[in-house]
């Protein structure tokens, strides 16, 4: 059985995890923050989300419905967690699979980056050769991150108006990102929100003000626009992480894949 091990610090609390071929190296605290940020985001980061998941979602739209019953089973009963991520999972049950398919199953658990890792993918179509390039994780110029922030909103769990509404009715109040805003200014990035066939659009980002920084990068990351939490005036920097998304985190040239921020009042 292949196995991927997470490179996570958050994962097992290691920044000197094994990998894949047996060996062990550092991970520089850059990486360890850029990989922690991306599973804060992920839907699934322990066993009970998995289930609700399962319950709520499989033959319902799952990305894990790409998967033929039997890898299903043996994917599902491989996945290992770690105290606040996934640690590991198998990756022999994905071949033969579209890279689009196996970049959203991995999306749910924050391990998106790792499909270029994964042998085996079929290659249909030029999103799936731009995922198996690597391109979610690339903002070098413009076009490159125009192509990436399209990636990032296809594992978004929010993409049009129906799954807001069924997020809001399920976790505001909860475990919402949005419940950071207070109600007023929530009330406000709701209704200025705009969706189009790729997802949202178009928001109003003063929402945003006096947020941390990691608050509105959680926000956004509901809708696949984390990237441009590091450009949105008016929010505060409490410590480190706050800090290094600041700065651009795991993102270079964001500010070239620009939702429609109005700004009108």
């Amino acid at each position: 059985m292949k196995r991927f091990v997470l490179v996570l610090a958050l994962a097992f609390g290691s920044a000197s995890p094994v990998f894949g071929d047996g060996t062990s190296r550092e991970i520089p605290d850059e990486a360890i923050m850029a990989a922690q940020l991306t599973g804060l985001l992920a839907p699934i980061r322990n066993e009970a989300e998995l289930a609700a998941h399962l319950d709520i979602h499989l033959g319902q739209g799952s990305p894990l419905d790409a998967f033929e019953r039997e890898d299903r089973t043996a994917f599902i009963e491989g996945l290992s967690f770690g105290p606040s991520a996934l640690g590991s999972l198998r990756y022999d049950v994905f071949g033969g699979m579209r890279a689009l398919d196996a970049f959203r199953i991995l999306g749910l658990f924050g391990w998106q980056d790792f499909v270029t890792e994964v042998p085996g993918l079929r290659v249909a179509d030029e999103v799936d050769r731009a995922i198996r390039e690597g391109a979610a994780a690339r903002f070098d110029s413009p076009e490159e991150a125009a192509v990436a922030g399209r990636l990032l909103r296809h594992i978004a769990p929010i993409r049009n108006e129906a799954e807001l509404q069924a997020h809001l009715a399920a976790h505001l109040g909860k475990d919402s990102p949005l419940d950071a805003l207070d109600p007023a200014a929530r009330a406000d990035f709701l209704a200025s929100m705009s969706f189009d066939a790729s997802g949202l659009a178009g928001f109003r980002e003063e929402s945003f003000e006096g947020l941390a920084v990691l608050e509105a990068y959680k926000v956004l990351g509901l809708f696949g626009w984390q990237h441009h939490a590091t450009g949105i005036d008016g929010l505060r920097v409490v410590d480190d992480i706050d800090r290094f998304v600041r700065k651009g985190g795991p993102f270079r040239n964001q500010e070239c894949d620009e939702p429609d921020t109005n700004d009108e009042a």
